[in-house]
């Protein structure tokens, strides 16, 4: 985070001063992008193989922010999930989290699947349960793998992951580049992209870094993101 131009304030990335377009606000190494590749990469991995994430690609996502969960302060993510909103009323407004009556509201007045959705998450939690978590409790707790706890996280993947290049992650910062900002001055639909960069090459290792980068000008105090 570049903490000269922005901080986070309740969650959002908000501009610390004037910010120019092209100015990079964050940046974060595959290593501090949440994504299926992470929870490939980690122990968890070995018990997926199989696994049919029906629900689709933010489904991975979801079980490796539960797993950062479970590893807590021993996880490089432990202080951006302690910030994380906890349920739809505390500013996580997803129709997964949603009461049952306003779910279906939400399902007769638009052609968002919302109850196909549950369906295949159901359905992945299902399969979980069955080939991961009850073969391995000590690593799977029901008190961080339950399914309330899978359906937060899923929540938390459809409304904080982004691309990034090719890849769909979880970014610190990013989230909110979807998002039309106040105080962008010309902006049409957001005051920051990600934009993926690699260096090194031919006789050092290769590094992909994905950076946060204004896209026009920003007011001081103008929201420039999310956490």
């Amino acid at each position: 985070l570049n903490t000269d131009a922005v901080t986070i304030i309740a969650g959002e990335l908000v501009a610390a001063r004037a910010i120019k377009a092209g100015e990079q606000l964050a940046g974060a190494s595959e290593g501090l992008q949440l994504s299926e590749s992470t929870l490939r990469g980690n122990v968890v991995g070995s018990f997926v193989d199989g696994w049919p994430a029906a629900a689709g690609e933010h489904a991975p996502i979801a079980l490796a922010l539960l797993h950062e969960c479970f590893l807590a302060d021993a996880s490089p993510w432990d202080g951006y999930i302690a910030a994380l909103p906890k349920a739809a009323d505390a500013g996580l407004d997803v129709p997964l989290l949603w009461s049952q009556e306003e779910r279906e509201a939400f399902a007769s007045s638009t052609t968002y699947p919302v109850r196909e959705l549950l369906d295949d998450i159901a359905a992945d939690y299902a399969w979980l349960e069955a080939n991961a978590f009850s073969q391995a409790p000590d690593l799977f707790p029901a008190s961080i793998f339950s399914y309330e706890r899978y359906l937060w996280a899923h929540a938390v993947a459809l409304a904080k992951a982004v691309r990034v290049g090719e890849t769909l992650a979880i970014m610190p910062g990013a989230a909110e580049t979807r998002r039309e900002v106040p105080g962008g001055v010309g902006a049409s639909a957001s005051a920051a992209e990600v934009q993926v960069r690699t260096s090194g090459g031919l006789f050092s290792k290769k590094e992909t870094m994905a950076l946060l980068v204004a896209t026009c000008d920003v007011e001081a105090g103008a929201p420039g993101g999310g956490a």
